[in-house]
């Protein structure tokens, strides 16, 4: 099997079992679904094992340990197995302490299950070849690849772009007879106190403060404007926040280039490992909602007839 097959249904199986993680931060009834994303994980990487091992025989979950005892933590992975089976075919919801007891010993189990194949670490697995979008995730691997370097101008500023480039091209999926259901406003970058000759100091007071206001206006028109768009795309507002604050401001140039500026107050000379993950987890946790969904625009996109029009000849 090709390294390149198996580390791309690993991340889809680490996928699943973040899913699974996030779950658990609900409420108790709802973060029971989590069960399933962990059990969803585990059975998948089972299937990948045996695959790995040229086996092609489909076992029941049990009977993946009689064929392969070197697999780790079986009694743990049959409770989680019973959960699930009490979840979804009885209606037995698992308490909080089963549920937090089958996210880490899940997670325990996918480490020293995923290291008997070719000695690949869990944490080395990277979500980002789950990206679609070429660009976007060129520029989250270089992102990747530059962590341990701290090289945290370039990650700052390829997430940042990354991220502009996602919700870009994703609005403009809908063109032809149809304007995108996510434009909230023409973009005001360039009507500006400056544009329109407001910013000189040799100008009235009363000028320059039309000058300021308009600056203000604009400049809260756009706030505005985004927020709404992160939100009718249903990615998280409270994350993106946290991402916004530790990127630099990522603006489209009328070229189609993108410029990235950031306060010197937001900049830090250290950024903890975390954070820089965070940013390019952010952005393919987007990548990945927005691929759950995507409208096919070509087929809604039907062509106008022609109007023919005849002369009528006195």
């Amino acid at each position: 099997m090709q390294r390149e097959i198996i580390l791309r249904r690993l991340a889809i199986i680490k996928q699943l079992y973040n899913q699974g993680v996030e779950q658990t931060k609900r409420s108790e009834n709802l973060a029971s679904f989590s069960i399933l994303s962990f059990h969803d994980s585990v059975e998948m990487l089972l299937k990948l094992y045996s695959e790995y091992k040229n086996k092609k025989e489909v076992f029941s979950f049990p009977k993946y340990w009689d064929e392969f005892p070197e697999l780790p933590l079986k009694e743990q992975m049959n409770s989680l197995s019973l959960r699930r089976k009490n979840l979804k075919h009885k209606g037995l919801f698992p308490s909080k302490l089963d549920i937090d007891h089958s996210k880490f010993s899940t997670k325990d189990f996918l480490k020293e299950s995923i290291e008997l194949i070719d000695g690949i670490k869990f944490d080395s697995i990277s979500l980002t070849e789950l990206v679609s979008n070429n660009e976007v995730r060129e520029l989250l691997k270089e992102s990747e690849n530059q962590i341990d370097k701290k090289n945290y101008d370039l990650i700052l500023e390829n997430t940042a772009k990354a991220f502009a480039i996602l919700i870009r091209q994703y609005e403009k999926k809908a063109d032809g007879n149809y304007s995108s259901p996510f434009f909230f406003g023409e973009d005001l970058s360039f009507h500006n106190s400056f544009f329109m000759g407001f910013d000189s100091s040799e100008l009235p007071n009363e000028f320059r403060k039309l000058g300021e206001f308009i600056d203000k206006s604009g400049e809260s028109i756009k706030q505005m404007q985004f927020a709404i768009k992160i939100i009718s795309l249903g990615l998280d507002y409270k994350k993106y926040v946290l991402f916004k604050y530790l990127t630099p401001n990522a603006t489209f140039t009328i070229g189609g280039d993108i410029i990235c500026e950031m306060w010197s107050g937001h900049k830090k000379e250290q950024y903890p490992e975390n954070e820089l993950s965070f940013l390019i987890n952010f952005v393919v946790e987007c990548s990945l909602k927005l691929q759950e969904f995507e409208i096919d625009y070509e087929k809604l996109n039907f062509e106008i007839p022609e109007v023919i029009i005849k002369e009528i000849n006195n």
